[in-house]
């Protein structure tokens, strides 16, 4: 049974490798080693972008829910509030009080009209 190294791991001791004896490669061309390891750290990167945006949207999402449950409670309260103000018995007393306003309106008319022949 053997054991297989990690790429990553595999990466580093081949850059090991390259560093100690320079004279394998030609000094122009990058080594497989160094430009495997710059793939696995450009992937590395655009994976750590995603978890961000990831964890961003679960925010977001933990967000809405927070104002979904507020919403879901105010709710609530105004449909008691609704029930305890009885709208249809509010409109009638506004009614009534519109009707005596324009009753004491005439009174006071009639009353002055009275007080000017004097």
């Amino acid at each position: 049974m053997s054991f297989k190294a990690p790429q990553s791991v595999a990466c580093v001791i081949g850059l090991k490798r390259e560093l100690q004896e320079p004279w394998l490669r030609k000094p122009d061309e990058p080594s497989a080693a160094a430009e495997g390891l710059r793939q696995q750290t450009a992937n590395l990167q655009g994976s750590r972008a995603q978890m961000r945006g990831i964890a961003t949207h679960t925010q977001e999402m933990c967000a809405n829910t927070a104002v979904a449950t507020g919403m879901k409670g105010a709710t609530k309260v105004m449909g008691a509030m609704n029930k305890q103000m009885a709208p249809a018995k509010q409109a009638k007393v506004i009614q009534e009080f519109q009707r005596q306003s324009t009753q004491m309106d005439m009174t006071i008319e009639m009353m002055s009209d009275a007080i000017d022949v004097l």
